[in-house]
């Protein structure tokens, strides 16, 4: 099994980020630093949340039903829509999610965002519920 180390994750952070048209105001090391801490860098993790029903999966160990809320109603779907929890295992697509997501909260309900805001929402929403304002 291959595993990303911090270098690599920032890398493709980086790339991730800066060839996307829709993801706004997110630090690649921001990113990195998410799925370096909630997967250790490998691209399979897998978390089942007995509280809410399902996993969170990928470098990032984003929900599934919030990736592909992400890429279905709100169009951050540059690389792919989700079809299961599966293809949350492809390292870009994991990236891109986690960015897109940080892009969301970054203006959640039309306000400008600090970073610790952004990251606290992240990680409480993997957490506590998968619902979605």
């Amino acid at each position: 099994m291959t595993f990303f180390s911090k270098e690599k994750l920032l890398g493709l952070a980086h790339d991730v980020v800066s060839k996307s048209m829709r993801i706004k105001g997110v630090s690649p090391v921001m990113v990195a630093s998410i799925a370096m801490v909630e997967s250790s860098g490998d691209p399979k993790a897998y978390r089942y949340e007995p509280h809410l029903g399902e996993a969170s999966a990928g470098l990032t160990q984003v929900l599934f039903s919030t990736a592909k809320w992400l890429a279905v109603d709100l169009g951050f779907s540059e690389y792919g829509i989700p079809k299961t929890e599966k293809d949350l295992e492809q390292p870009e697509l994991a990236i891109y999610i986690c960015a897109s997501y940080l892009t969301w909260l970054r203006t959640y309900k039309g306000e400008r965002r600090s970073d610790e805001f952004v990251v606290r929402g992240k990680c409480k929403t993997n957490s506590v519920n998968s619902g979605h304002d």
